[in-house]
């Protein structure tokens, strides 16, 4: 499937409204509870194991494709590589950081499928000045 523009240039858009109506905080809050929604409904129709790491890879390489996102993920020594090879958000540049823009989707993502106990972390991104957006996902040490 191509990337799907029109997809992308609305949940840009709305954030862009609710960021000029209400800040930065409210931006992103809003966002973040919009990708729950959408993204909560899409993984509990494919089914997954919390927690499982090959899982995790298995949906986010059938969703993002299904938007038309062209990604790599997958697992290494007990981490998650994942990567997207699509300009995401672009417009949001200057009004957010790359981690924030990224946080809105990948927080949820990596605690509803994983846990509590897992953390990201940005290694690369396009408004760096790199050729991707990469994402390494981990267990935190107790």
């Amino acid at each position: 499937m191509a990337y799907n523009q029109a997809f992308f240039k609305c949940l840009e858009n709305a954030f862009i409204v609710v960021y000029e109506q209400f800040g930065k905080q409210s931006a992103l809050r809003f966002m973040k509870t919009l990708m729950e929604y959408n993204l909560k409904e899409a993984y509990e129709r494919m089914g997954f194991t919390k927690g499982n790491l090959k899982d995790f890879c298995r949906l986010m390489n059938e969703r993002d494709k299904a938007v038309g996102l062209h990604i790599q993920c997958y697992v290494k020594n007990d981490r998650i590589y994942y990567t997207f090879f699509d300009r995401l958000f672009d417009r949001w540049k200057g009004l957010v950081s790359d981690e924030e823009a990224i946080g809105t989707f990948m927080d949820f993502k990596v605690h509803y499928l994983l846990g509590k106990d897992y953390s990201w972390t940005l290694k690369q991104h396009f408004w760096r000045g790199d050729d991707r957006i990469s994402v390494e996902i981990f267990k935190e040490k107790a």
